[in-house]
């Protein structure tokens, strides 16, 4: 396989490609949404193809979107509500193949840990 002409995201080979490692910011965004990525000059393929370019820029935009909106909302909460003394948690279980299941917690403050 030749690998200086293929993507490495999609390991597509034809289209126009760029070099990751000559655009910070595409590095920092790939880091940002997908930690376990290694991205080093490794002898892997060094190149991304537009498609992937324009999904990374894509998801980067709607995460920072989402988590923008968290905090105003949050924010907003915060002043409209009094201090409660219990909360709700919610967290999401995985399990393949892509099911999510959404958990609902009750916590109180009288059970809490001293």
């Amino acid at each position: 396989m030749d690998f200086s002409s293929i993507c490495r995201f999609c390991m597509a080979k034809d289209g126009p490609m760029l070099d990751i490692f000559k655009d910070a910011a595409m590095i920092l965004k790939a880091y940002a949404l997908l930690p376990n990525l290694k991205l080093l000059d490794d002898g892997l393929p060094n190149h991304i193809c537009k498609h992937c370019v324009h999904q990374l820029k894509a998801a980067y935009k709607f995460k920072t979107k989402c988590e923008h909106t968290d905090t105003i909302l949050r924010r907003h909460l915060q002043k409209a509500q009094p201090v409660n003394t219990s909360s709700v948690i919610w967290w999401a279980e995985l399990s393949p193949p892509a099911t999510v299941k959404f958990r609902k917690a009750y916590i109180s403050s009288q059970h809490s840990c001293r």
